[in-house]
């Protein structure tokens, strides 16, 4: 932008249609702009957000309410075909949109499109499927061998322990075998004199 030129935003509209309903809402078709929380300015009328419930929309069509031509058009991918017929037969834009549908379910290049998004899909599935595997593995191994390890370990250490012990038993065995008396084969062994007595 050069110096003193207006610069010309354009407006963007996110649509987002969703297959389920908020709790309490009623309206098939909800509107949204951005607005300041804290004194509830809206900060530009560029920026557009709708969502669409589908589920309304079907309510309304077997409710037997007047559907608007949108809503006409949201449920051709999910009417039957003459319920797609029936709606579609009144309207010259929703006639000609059925058209254009039949048209592309039947077009090669279109429904390779749609064969590339499967296949990618289900390619992407695979990936995660297979990292899940593998980090369930690793876990696992990790954690087995965490746990051999420590239990190792702590055995080791148990049986240097109770070895030792069992040692300065022996040896304190033998120093009263030798006549020894029992607070001398103490200070030697490390033992109590409770223990020595045991052995005797």
């Amino acid at each position: 932008i050069k110096t003193n030129e207006k610069y010309d935003f354009k407006s963007t509209t996110l649509i987002n249609i969703i297959n389920y309903n908020f709790e309490g809402n009623t309206k098939s078709i909800r509107d949204f702009q951005l607005v300041d929380k804290s004194d509830g300015t809206i900060l530009t009328d560029k920026i557009k957000i709708y969502i669409i419930s589908i589920p309304l929309i079907k309510e309304k069509l077997y409710n037997k309410t007047e559907l608007k031509s949108y809503e006409k058009l949201l449920l051709v991918g999910i009417l039957k075909e003459e319920e797609i017929k029936e709606l579609t037969d009144k309207e010259a834009i929703l006639r000609r949109f059925r058209n254009d549908m039949e048209k592309a379910s039947t077009d090669d290049e279109v429904l390779g499109l749609y064969d590339y998004e499967v296949d990618q899909e289900k390619l992407r599935l695979a990936m995660i499927d297979e990292i899940e595997k593998r980090s369930y593995k690793e876990g696992h191994d990790n954690g087995y061998k965490s746990g051999h390890d420590s239990g190792y370990n702590q055995g080791l250490s148990q049986g240097i322990t109770k070895g030792k012990e069992q040692e300065k038993l022996e040896i304190a065995k033998n120093l009263l075998k030798e006549g020894m008396d029992i607070e001398k084969v103490s200070e030697i062994t490390s033992l109590s004199i409770e223990e020595i007595k045991s052995i005797k």
